[in-house]
């Protein structure tokens, strides 16, 4: 949520180590990073006031995209998730799952003439991702959240 504190300290500093927890990236010729659009129309770059940079969300602006490459963001997300697990909760659901790997690089997409694609996204983050940062096996969904079983070894055997 962009009203979460991380978010709030990574729009106060967008060169802080907050902003590292999301995707902060200077724009280009006073345009966006790159040309994507979010599932639910519009650019996929909103700008931060008074910075020549934007942020990223694949939905909607208010759902800033999580930086998963962060490996400290990620030691945040799995200690939230034991808390969750040592409160009883029983599991967790994890939408669009798909979208957490992306190519850094963020480079503009051919046009295709439409103000959404979600199509588009379905395949973005396998195509699309530098060989060094995905592979075939890590393209999937269960590859994707594995390093949380690790992580909580009590609860995922």
């Amino acid at each position: 949520s962009d009203k979460h504190e991380w978010f709030q300290k990574a729009l106060a500093d967008p060169d802080g180590p907050y902003a590292d927890y999301f995707y902060f990236r200077k724009g280009k010729n006073g345009n966006p990073p790159s040309n994507y659009r979010s599932y639910f129309g519009g650019n996929c770059w909103e700008p931060v006031p008074g910075s020549d940079k934007y942020y990223f969300h694949m939905f909607a602006k208010e759902q800033p995209d999580l930086n998963w490459e962060n490996p400290k963001l990620r030691e945040e997300i799995y200690r939230m998730i034991n808390w969750w697990l040592d409160k009883g909760l029983a599991g967790f659901r994890i939408d669009a799952i798909i979208n957490i790997k992306k190519d850094l690089a963020f480079p503009d997409m051919e046009p295709d003439n439409r103000t959404t694609s979600p199509a588009h996204w379905a395949f973005f983050t396998i195509i699309n991702c530098p060989p060094a940062s995905i592979s075939v096996e890590s393209a999937s969904s269960e590859a994707a959240i594995k390093p949380s079983r690790s992580v909580c070894p009590a609860y995922f055997g």
